[in-house]
């Protein structure tokens, strides 16, 4: 089986660029831009760059299979002990989002982003 490629969005990305609007900072290791690029590959072996205190995560395949293979790839990464040492992870802060807007464009898709950070950030408790 292939090596999965894990990939973390900047803040270039549609995602990241509501984020940083929304006055999210980024650790150090992750606060980056790469010109013409949005996003760049991370091996797990070095995962420990992406721990923050919240993170987002999602899948995604341009065919079922394609996207049923990258679920899985998800699932064996929360077993794994690289993932499981992340303090992220230990506190219980990454959120599982839907690729279909956090991924896309255009107003519909910044609210329904805005609308995940009030229900992650504002929740009453």
């Amino acid at each position: 089986m292939e090596h999965p490629c894990f990939l973390f969005y900047l803040k270039s990305s549609f995602g990241g660029s509501i984020l940083e609007d929304a006055g999210l900072k980024r650790p150090p290791a992750q606060d980056i831009e790469t010109k013409g690029a949005n996003q760049r590959r991370i091996d797990k072996e070095v995962i420990s760059l992406l721990d923050a205190d919240v993170m987002f995560v999602w899948t995604y395949g341009y065919t079922s299979a394609i996207a049923q293979e990258a679920q899985t790839a998800l699932k064996r990464l929360k077993t794994d002990p690289f993932w499981l040492s992340l303090n992220v992870v230990q506190q219980n802060r990454v959120y599982e989002v839907p690729a279909s807007y956090w991924a896309g464009f255009g107003p519909l898709a910044a609210n329904l982003v805005v609308d995940d950070l009030f229900k992650y950030f504002l929740v009453e408790k």
